[in-house]
């Protein structure tokens, strides 16, 4: 059981590599990226399916949405977001939203909303607790 625990201690830890390497980006790209206005132009919407051990086949529509904006120098750039939500009313065509991009690089953009820039180490850092929790759990029943 020990041994079970220190494998699951062990990959609670490389999950928190790269949340943490996708968080310090993320913080990177907030100190020293250009802020600005864009407006939503398209919402792309995106189907995934998945199938239970039943056999019962569910389909989810998952919205993403595109901006476009002008950088300093005034090159119109278009971004689609790669987070998407299943609430398709949480973007609309025309509404504006805030942004950040670094100016060397621009396809490192982020939508400035927590989830758009965090979700990654959010998703991560939660999967390496709970197996953090159950390496505990398995380390000290032993």
């Amino acid at each position: 059981m020990i041994i079970i625990g220190l494998i699951l201690l062990a990959f609670a830890l490389i999950l928190l590599i790269p949340a943490y390497i996708q968080y310090k980006k993320t913080r990177a790209l907030l100190e020293t990226g250009i802020t600005t206005t864009a407006t939503i132009i398209d919402i792309h919407k995106s189907q995934a399916t998945s199938t239970d051990a039943d056999g019962f086949t569910t389909a989810t529509d998952t919205y993403a949405p595109e901006v476009e904006f002008k950088t300093e120098t005034g090159k119109t750039v278009r971004y689609t977001s790669q987070i998407s939500t299943s609430n398709k009313n949480t973007w609309k065509i025309g509404d504006t939203v805030e942004i950040v991009y670094d100016p060397n690089n621009l396809k490192n953009i982020k939508i400035k909303k927590t989830m758009q820039l965090y979700f990654l180490p959010i998703l991560l850092g939660f999967f390496s607790l709970i197996l953090l929790i159950i390496g505990l759990v398995f380390i000290l029943t032993a």
